[in-house]
């Protein structure tokens, strides 16, 4: 049981995850901060890596959530994203001097 209550079943935790974009983003925001103790699971890793993959306001959440899941593959989209502002950056900077 967490700080809160207890822990989803693995049943709800199967279902939540084939659902999961279908909620409403401030239930995934719940889900992915305050009630995350009830719900962790590798079965949400491929949820979680899609969020932290993408440019939703959930990224953020949804990659500290890889990283209690994955933190390899949190490093490497951390690096990756590091990698495209820069370069980002350097293209800006480039064209703005030409």
């Amino acid at each position: 049981m967490g700080p809160g209550g207890p822990a989803a079943t693995p049943a709800t935790v199967k279902a939540l995850a084939g659902n999961f974009h279908s909620l409403p983003e401030q239930s995934q925001y719940n889900l992915l901060s305050t009630n995350w103790y009830r719900i962790a699971s590798p079965a949400l890793e491929p949820v979680v890596r899609a969020l932290a993959k993408g440019s939703s306001p959930l990224r953020d959440a949804a990659l500290a959530r890889l990283m209690d899941l994955n933190p390899e593959a949190a490093r490497r989209i951390t690096l990756d994203e590091f990698a495209k502002r820069i370069f980002r950056a350097i293209s800006i900077t480039a064209t703005a001097s030409c």
